[in-house]
């Protein structure tokens, strides 16, 4: 038996790096706040409706590839999820997003990270707010230089019960 906590307490201890913010170029200190503030600049870039801003957070790469909620939507590349992101902001108004449950991490590199989030929606359409809750969104970030750029996320909305139970 205590092999066996032994060899658990092991692994536990062998994964912790994993879950902490961890950076080679960037003080502890500052790595948690920086890689924090490139997380939530996606959400903010929505909020405030900014291309300028979207850019800002994205890598700018050709292969990337990006989900959202709905059946049709998979862009690959910066360009075609930029162009969505436009028209979606130029559709309806984001009146705010409500973030909760985040969570970062980084790899052990320090050079990539990864979050996930569930987001509350609250809009404006056609003069009617609504809110959309619940909205699950996760990505992949790459330290560029000194910077943390997104290189892929993926939205989805959660559906009541199992589409196959188990």
């Amino acid at each position: 038996m205590k092999l066996i906590h032994s060899t658990i307490l092991s692994a536990m201890v062998a994964m912790a790096p994993l879950t902490v913010y961890a950076g080679h170029h960037e003080s502890e200190k500052h790595a948690k706040p920086n890689l924090k503030n490139a997380v939530d600049q996606l959400m903010d870039a929505f909020e405030k409706e900014s291309v300028a801003m979207f850019d800002d957070a994205m890598a700018k790469d050709s292969d990337m590839v990006t989900f959202g909620t709905d059946a049709s939507e998979r862009w690959v590349g910066f360009d075609e999820v930029r162009d969505s992101f436009a028209k979606q902001v130029s559709a309806f108004e984001v009146e705010r997003i409500d973030t909760k449950s985040q969570v970062i991490k980084t790899s052990n590199s320090g050079e990539v990270a990864w979050f996930s989030q569930i987001v509350d929606w609250h809009i404006s359409n056609n003069g009617k707010s609504q809110t959309v809750p619940g909205i699950r969104v996760t990505g992949v970030l790459e330290k560029r230089g000194e910077h943390w750029k997104i290189v892929q996320f993926h939205t989805s909305a959660p559906v009541q019960g199992q589409v196959v139970e188990y």
